[in-house]
């Protein structure tokens, strides 16, 4: 977690399921303060994981609503579900689309024909 803004999800097999399923274990939890290693300290841890797993669930649904549409491009899925990512973070939110397309297909919900961004050099 970070103490502002989103993380940043590497595409991997179960990666952004993990990563769900890892809030879900914080907030049985039940922190009372979360000292992430970026930001501010989270004094409402809650509210936050509330926010974290609303936020990927958000991104989810507007990708589904765009491959419903009929989008199946990089390009034109980052437009439609990643429209409010500025540009300079185009990139990550690619990396990002890539773990969510990992997880639709892991879940047998990814149409065919959808275009995968290629796993960047730089990720282990």
């Amino acid at each position: 977690m970070l103490g502002s803004g989103s993380v940043f999800i590497a595409p991997d097999p179960g990666a952004l399921a993990g990563y769900l399923a890892g809030l879900e274990r914080l907030r049985a939890r039940r922190p009372a303060l979360i000292c992430p290693g970026h930001g501010p300290l989270v004094a409402d841890p809650d509210a936050k994981i509330a926010e974290y797993l609303e936020h990927r669930r958000a991104r989810e649904r507007a990708l589904l609503a765009a491959l419903d549409a009929g989008a199946r491009t990089i390009d034109e899925l980052l437009d439609r579900a990643w429209a409010d990512a500025p540009a300079h973070l185009r990139l990550p939110a690619t990396v990002t689309l890539a773990a969510h397309l990992d997880k639709l297909a892991d879940e047998g919900r990814l149409p065919d024909g959808v275009e995968r961004p290629e796993r960047p050099p730089w990720l282990p």
